[in-house]
This record gives C-alpha cells, sequence and structure tokens, in this order.
C-alpha cells in the first residue's frame, strides 16, 4: 500500500493480491470506490496484451456480479476521505490476514 498526493487530496494505492477472495467486501464498497474500480484501467498482462516488464500482472475480481480483469496499480486506489475509511479498513485487513 502507498500513498499518493494529488490536488484533488491523499490518495491511497492498495495491491490486494487476494482481491479475489474478497467478494462479500467488495459488495460492501460505498459507490464512488466501486465507480473507481469499474473506471481503473484494464490489466493488460491479463487479456493477452503485452505491458512492462517488470509488472507481474493485475487482479482477476468478481464484484456486483460482474467480472474484471485490473491492472493492479489502479485497480484500488481511492481517495482518502471519511466515506471510504471502513472499507478501506476492511480491504486492508483482508490482505493482512490473506495467505497464499
Amino acid at each position: 500500500m502507498n500513498y499518493v498526493f494529488r490536488k484533488t487530496g491523499v490518495k491511497m494505492r492498495i495491491y490486494a493480491a487476494g482481491i479475489g477472495e474478497y467478494t462479500e467486501i467488495l459488495a460492501d464498497f460505498p459507490d464512488n470506490m466501486k465507480k473507481d474500480i469499474v473506471n481503473a484501467g484494464e490489466c493488460k498482462k491479463l487479456n493477452g496484451l503485452k505491458c512492462s516488464p517488470t509488472c507481474t500482472g493485475g487482479y482477476s475480481f468478481q464484484m456486483d456480479g460482474a467480472s474484471y480483469k485490473k491492472c493492479k496499480n489502479m485497480a484500488f486506489f481511492h481517495t482518502l476521505e471519511e466515506r471510504n475509511f471502513s472499507a478501506i479498513r476492511k480491504i486492508v485487513e483482508a490482505e493482512i490476514n490473506h495467505v497464499d
């Protein structure tokens, strides 16, 4: 996880390797966070295209009944604001407890 400072505020990037197991957590995300995820770039590697040779690939997961293959750098890149705190906490806690 890391933070990025933008003119619009602080954004948090969460690297969620276990996201495929978090369908219930994603279902409870606020609409603004779901919109960020849907609008994030697709993962080139998971879609059979070329990406940076150092990229390990993105994330495949389900949210609200739809399947996604999103770029790991943009899929979970959310503004730190009060309405997002609970969802961010849940996904970070899930990642801490995730076992490969």
